[in-house]
């Protein structure tokens, strides 16, 4: 507006104008064809996102399958660091030994409290995954 040949009193205050202004007041310089460019970003991210996506589950299908290839010693063992690493200042040692025994009896499946776990780091909910393993394993305790 300015190289157009606009009168500004003060430069930041028109550009706090131009910010503010809903009614329309400013044009849009010549040229300057924003909707079609925001649709492209908008196909571009889409696509990011969407290779991101296919990226993430060839990845969670390689790590699955790598776990699920050890023995069950070794996935309950795996499991059960998982878990310390995660929550393990919030559960006690007594619940943590009645986990890994729950493991190795095959009443649950390593993978799953591994899923469990990485899945509430992720979602911000380990305190809730916390709870739940000390109320089920302090009471086997």
């Amino acid at each position: 507006m300015i190289k157009g040949g606009y009168q500004a009193r003060k430069k930041s205050a028109l550009l706090v104008d131009v910010i503010r202004d809903v009614s329309g007041k400013y044009a849009d310089p010549e040229g300057y064809q924003q909707e079609p460019q925001r649709a492209k970003a908008s196909l571009q991210a889409a696509s990011i996102a969407k290779r991101m996506e296919a990226e993430e589950a060839q990845l969670n299908h390689r790590l699955e399958e790598e776990f699920l290839g050890l023995d069950k010693s070794e996935q309950a063992a795996r499991a059960l660091n998982q878990v310390r690493m995660f929550i393990g200042r919030e559960i006690s040692e007594k619940a943590l030994k009645a986990l890994l025994r729950s493991m190795h009896a095959g009443e649950v499946e390593p993978y799953d409290i591994y899923r469990a776990v990485t899945r509430a780091a992720s979602e911000l909910r380990l305190g809730d995954f916390a709870h739940e393993i000390r109320h089920v394993y302090e009471r086997q305790a």
